[in-house]
């Protein structure tokens, strides 16, 4: 398993939460609160402090995780799709092809050597 430096703040923080819960769905703003003890907008006000959004460390984590998966695993496009929460594969195909310029499979072709 991947090992992750104790957080150093709030964004740190919700981003570890973010990876752990994304497996079991449990991704919600109000989720995370809870798992930091934390009021919903208590987390809010202290991610704009750092000059973050929630939806912006999710969209950080699952492109990330994404592209993790992509290199090192067989895991079908679909696969991690589902495991990163979206509804369907195409969603999360246009999603990564906006964020990186190319489909997750071209990705996958570039990042692993022959």
């Amino acid at each position: 398993p991947d090992r992750h430096p104790l957080p150093k703040g709030i964004g740190d923080a919700v981003r570890l939460q973010i990876e752990t819960l994304l497996p079991v769905r449990a991704h919600p703003i109000e989720t995370i609160a809870e798992t930091l003890n934390s009021s919903t907008r208590s987390l809010q006000r202290r991610l704009e402090q750092e000059g973050l959004t929630y939806s912006q460390l999710l969209a950080e984590t699952r492109m990330r995780l994404a592209a993790n998966w992509l290199k090192k695993t067989d895991m079908s496009v679909a696969e991690i799709a589902f495991d990163l929460g979206y509804t369907d594969a195409s969603n999360f195909t246009r999603r990564f092809r906006q964020k990186t310029g190319v489909s997750p499979q071209a990705f996958r072709e570039i990042a692993r050597p022959v």
